[in-house]
């Protein structure tokens, strides 16, 4: 009797390795699929291509769209004075990159909208 229970125990536990075996390989699968590298050998994410393709979205609490030019009208010494909007983050600050790379949090109070020429 215990030695049919040790054989029903010692296949189940084949089986539920087994499961994560496939389970493993699916997972690598879904992560190979995620992530490529480009012809170029730069790695590139989809889930965050396809997040980045849907379009401007406008951000909370603004009329700023990610990719809206902005001036900054509180800027720091010796900081940029404009740039481009490239998202919001949890706490309701702008992130606002700027021409020479840096990126700069403001609140949306603190960020003036730059008028397109045929606005």
């Amino acid at each position: 009797m215990e030695n049919r229970n040790i054989e029903r125990l010692s296949q189940a536990l084949q089986q539920l390795s087994l499961a994560e075996e496939n389970l493993k390989q699916v997972l690598s699968e879904i992560n190979q699929e995620r992530n490529t590298v480009d012809p170029e050998g730069e790695t590139v994410n989809r889930a965050r291509q396809q997040r980045v393709r849907r379009g401007p979205r406008v951000l909370p609490y603004s009329r700023i769209r990610i990719g809206d030019r902005v001036n900054i009208l509180n800027p720091s010494e010796h900081q940029e004075t404009t740039g481009e909007v490239i998202g919001a983050t949890i706490r309701g600050f702008i992130r606002v990159k700027t021409s020479d790379g840096s990126i700069i949090r403001r609140k949306p109070k603190n960020l003036s909208r730059q008028q397109h020429q045929n606005e």
